[in-house]
């Protein structure tokens, strides 16, 4: 049975998407697949379809949770930057999705995306995010999924390096959480639970006059199939 590829530009992984749950993420990640090289933009889903990727069973009230989430999908925003053909430079922000219909008789949910995003999910040929379906949903917890993908959007090299301040805005670090909070609360658990995924996986902390600027990740670098290439940067 053939591997179900999640396939995505990169700009997807800049989006805030921190106000989902573990669950909601993936199906959020699952709504990604139906859409991947989707010419009409849509995706049309059976609730079973979702029950059959994230294995779950009916006793999980799969349709609460699906109409939940699909509250949350119209927070998402994009933005994105770009020249237009009178060489103007350009900024358009928009939802990612034009319209969400869920009918909760028959369980199916139908999305479409706002054309202006389609090269968020085709015609990828380069600067794209690639990793499986079924490894995703595997991982437990929210911010192990987070940390999951950006990793996978730099497995080649095995080096991601993320200013303190947009790590804590793309994992939607609490108010609550000083510095200090985020190592052992954020890091140390999600790399314990990535690190069979991302062999020598670890965090170094960039520091300027004492103060955390930067996150440092380091891991084994894979080829696109996840394949270690054992040259690990030092």
């Amino acid at each position: 049975m053939s591997k179900e590829i999640i396939k995505y530009n990169n700009d997807v992984n800049l989006m805030d998407i921190s106000i989902f749950t573990s669950r909601e993420l993936d199906l959020l990640i699952t709504c990604f697949w139906y859409l991947k090289e989707n010419k009409n933009y849509k995706a049309t889903i059976t609730f079973d379809e979702f029950r059959e990727k994230l294995k779950l069973s009916r006793l999980d009230r799969t349709e609460d949770y699906v109409v939940k989430f699909a509250k949350k999908l119209k927070g998402i925003v994009e933005e994105y930057q770009f020249i237009d053909e009178n060489e103007h430079k350009v900024v358009l922000i928009g939802n990612l999705f034009r319209t969400i219909r869920i009918d909760e008789t028959d369980e199916i949910m139908e999305l479409k995306i706002d054309e202006d995003f389609k090269h968020l999910f085709n015609n990828l040929l380069d600067n794209y995010t690639r990793f499986e379906l079924e490894e995703f949903v595997s991982i437990k917890r929210k911010y192990s999924k987070m940390l999951y993908k950006l990793l996978k959007q730099y497995k080649s090299t095995g080096y991601y390096k993320i200013e303190l301040d947009e790590f804590i805005r793309l994992f939607g670090v609490p108010d609550s959480y000083k510095t200090y909070h985020i190592t052992p609360k954020i890091i140390e658990p999600s790399i314990e639970e990535l690190k069979d995924i991302f062999i020598n996986l670890r965090c170094n902390k960039i520091k300027k006059r004492k103060v955390i600027t930067h996150l440092e990740f380091l891991f084994e670098p894979q080829n696109k199939h996840g394949e270690y290439l054992y040259n690990f940067r030092s």
